[in-house]
């Protein structure tokens, strides 16, 4: 059983997901939900990340530069409605 926690909570109120030390591979689950813009995973290791932080329901473009400014990874659009997560040493693919 896990503490209730109140700021979480009420976020929701207001369109916003809090996320304290969630795997990055849950909070994607959690975040497509709400959009049709999808985020991936593009490489599994990437996937026990821990994040934390308030993200709004939906918004994947904010969510994706907050995960390549605080968890340095690159983003890369991989189709009209999906965004890759890579790890930001990756070489470029063209």
């Amino acid at each position: 059983i896990a503490p209730f926690d109140l700021a979480m909570a009420q976020g929701w109120t207001h369109g916003e997901l809090a996320f304290r030390e969630r795997r990055l591979d849950d909070l994607l689950s959690e975040m497509n939900r709400y959009s049709k813009t999808q985020l991936r995973l593009g490489d599994p290791s990437l996937a026990g990340l821990e994040v934390s932080g308030s993200f709004h329901a939906g918004d994947q473009d904010a969510l994706a530069k907050a995960l390549a400014r605080g968890w340095q990874l690159r983003v890369v659009r991989t189709a009209a409605n999906e965004l890759t997560l890579l790890p930001a040493d990756t070489e470029r693919q063209r």
